[in-house]
């Protein structure tokens, strides 16, 4: 991971409280929202980081500042397949959850809001337009 990286990942445990002492912070690095889901019967918290439009579980950011789980790893893998005939047929994102090894999960939060998830098997999850974003972003830099 870059330095940028860590520091962006040292300002997010801070600013969710779980971690201290970062006020040295880079200018212009915004805090990730923290946002929690019902998925499969038990809430999870997820954070979203804005800026890379990305809703990650909580659990992939280690106290070191480094974003570590399978839904962080498929991002890294995530790669668009070229449309078949007459486009897409259902959601993209949730096409490259199955041929990440993920299983797609619905998920609400309080105040009834639905979003599709891409589940793994170390119990992180990512939503599944951040998944498509991901694949969209590195297809527009090979």
């Amino acid at each position: 991971m870059t330095a940028s990286g860590r520091w962006i990942g040292a300002w997010v445990l801070a600013a969710v409280g779980l971690g201290a002492g970062w006020a040295d912070k880079p200018p212009g690095v915004p805090p990730a929202e923290v946002q929690r889901f019902q998925l499969d019967g038990k809430e999870q918290e997820f954070l979203y980081f804005k800026g890379e439009k990305l809703t990650l579980s909580r659990s992939c950011l280690k106290h070191n500042g480094e974003r570590e789980c399978e839904a962080f790893a498929a991002l890294g893998r995530a790669v668009l397949r070229p449309e078949p005939r007459g486009g897409h047929s259902g959601n993209p994102g949730a096409s490259l959850c199955g041929e990440l090894g993920g299983v797609v999960v619905a998920g609400r939060d309080a105040k009834g809001n639905s979003n599709g998830f891409c589940a793994f098997g170390d119990g992180s999850s990512v939503d599944l337009g951040s998944l498509y974003q991901a694949a969209k972003n590195r297809g527009r830099k090979a």
